[in-house]
């Protein structure tokens, strides 16, 4: 991993895109936010598909940064944030024999979160990088998370998939 000054804002790049890593028998491991263009260590970038969310990748001393670039951008307040451990970009290049990537997305989903139960999951030893997804302005949707009416997940992305059953894909709900 490079020697990021962490006390620098991080760097805006186009896109963060979820890949998730499964092992032999289909079981999540741990997922990276990949940028396909450029580097994806202390970076951040829009979501794509939960609106105003913004997607940081780093080291946790760049947090504070991130914060300070989403109130210059005159985000609302308040703003919720949810942690989620990255899989280490080593590994991601060396994937241990019968390990496999998956393309995933990231979604906000309503109704009773108990009946969009995750499947299992095994994830490796946390590194020393996150990915935080701030959430800016969502009061209203972290009242539904809270309450058990609503929740965040990574899930696969059925796009390359013949015939993808939502029980079928590979999912972590993160809130």
């Amino acid at each position: 991993m490079r020697d990021y000054n962490s006390k620098a804002g991080p760097r805006l790049v186009s896109e963060l895109k979820p890949v998730g890593v499964v092992d032999d028998k289909g079981v999540l491991i741990g997922v990276r936010f990949q940028n396909f263009i450029g580097d994806d260590e202390h970076v951040m970038a829009r979501s794509e598909s939960v609106p105003n969310a913004r997607i940081y990748q780093g080291v946790r001393d760049g947090f504070k940064p991130v914060m300070e670039t989403v109130f210059s951008d005159g985000t609302p307040s308040p703003v919720a944030c949810v942690s989620v451990p990255v899989l280490d970009k080593k590994f991601m290049t060396n994937l241990p024999a019968g390990h496999r990537k998956i393309g995933m997305q990231l979604r906000f989903v309503k109704g009773r979160s108990d009946s969009y139960g995750d499947n299992r999951t095994k994830r490796l030893e946390d590194g020393p990088e996150r990915a935080i997804i701030v959430l800016p302005g969502c009061q209203e949707l972290f009242t539904e998370v809270n309450k058990g009416m609503a929740c965040i997940v990574l899930e696969e992305d059925p796009l390359g998939r013949s015939s993808a059953e939502p029980s079928e894909l590979v999912r972590m709900k993160l809130a």
